[in-house]
C-alpha cells in the first residue's frame, strides 16, 4: 500500500521581525523521518508530501491509498488561513478523492477558534467561562473573570503565544 504524509516543514530561514515561535506548529525534519520510519516498519510504502499548492495534484496523480495527515496548511497563505488545517484535506485530499487521517475538514476549521468552539460544545457540555477579547473590544469584560485565568490566542495551536510570561 502507498500512502502519502502530508506536513509543513518548518522554514529553513525565518525573518527577525517574527516572533520566535511563528512557526512552532510546523515540523522538524526529524519529526518527518520518524513517522515515515513508523510507517515503513508497518509495510507500507510512504512518500512524505510537503503541504503546498501543487499537493493537490500531486494527490491525484500519485496513486495514494491514503493520506496521513499531519499538515498545519500552506505556509505561503497570509492572514487567518494560513493558520487553517482544514485547508489540506478539503483542498487537496477531499479533492483528490483521497481518504485522510484525523478530523474531517470541518471539524479542523471550527476547533482552530477557540472561542467559536467554546460556543458550540457549551450547547452539550459544561465550559469554563470565556471571553473574546478583540484588538478593538471592551476591556471591561475582563472585570467578570476569576483569576488567575488563562490567555490565549483565540486562532493559534501548539501553545504559540504562550511563554514563561504569560
Amino acid at each position: 500500500m502507498k500512502i502519502a504524509l502530508l506536513f509543513n516543514g518548518r522554514p529553513t530561514s525565518v525573518s527577525h521581525d517574527l516572533p520566535e515561535d511563528t512557526f512552532e506548529e510546523y515540523d522538524h525534519p526529524d519529526t518527518i523521518s520518524s513517522i515515515v520510519g513508523a510507517l515503513c516498519q508497518l509495510g507500507v510504502e510512504v512518500e512524505p508530501l510537503e503541504a503546498d499548492a501543487s499537493v493537490g495534484q500531486r494527490l491525484q496523480t500519485g496513486a495514494y491509498a491514503m493520506a496521513f495527515n499531519i499538515a498545519e496548511g500552506p505556509v505561503n497563505l497570509a492572514g487567518r488561513a494560513r493558520r487553517c488545517r482544514a485547508a489540506i484535506p478539503a483542498l487537496a485530499c477531499e479533492l483528490a478523492g483521497v481518504p485522510y487521517t484525523g478530523s474531517d475538514a470541518l471539524t479542523l476549521a471550527i476547533t482552530l477558534d477557540k472561542a467559536l468552539s467554546c460556543r458550540l460544545v457549551a450547547a452539550e457540555v459544561p465550559v469554563a467561562p470565556a471571553v473574546l477579547l478583540e484588538e478593538d473590544g471592551d476591556e471591561s469584560q475582563l472585570n467578570s473573570l476569576v483569576y488567575p485565568a488563562i490567555v490565549k490566542p483565540n486562532d493559534e495551536g501548539s501553545s504559540k503565544g504562550i511563554g514563561n510570561a504569560s
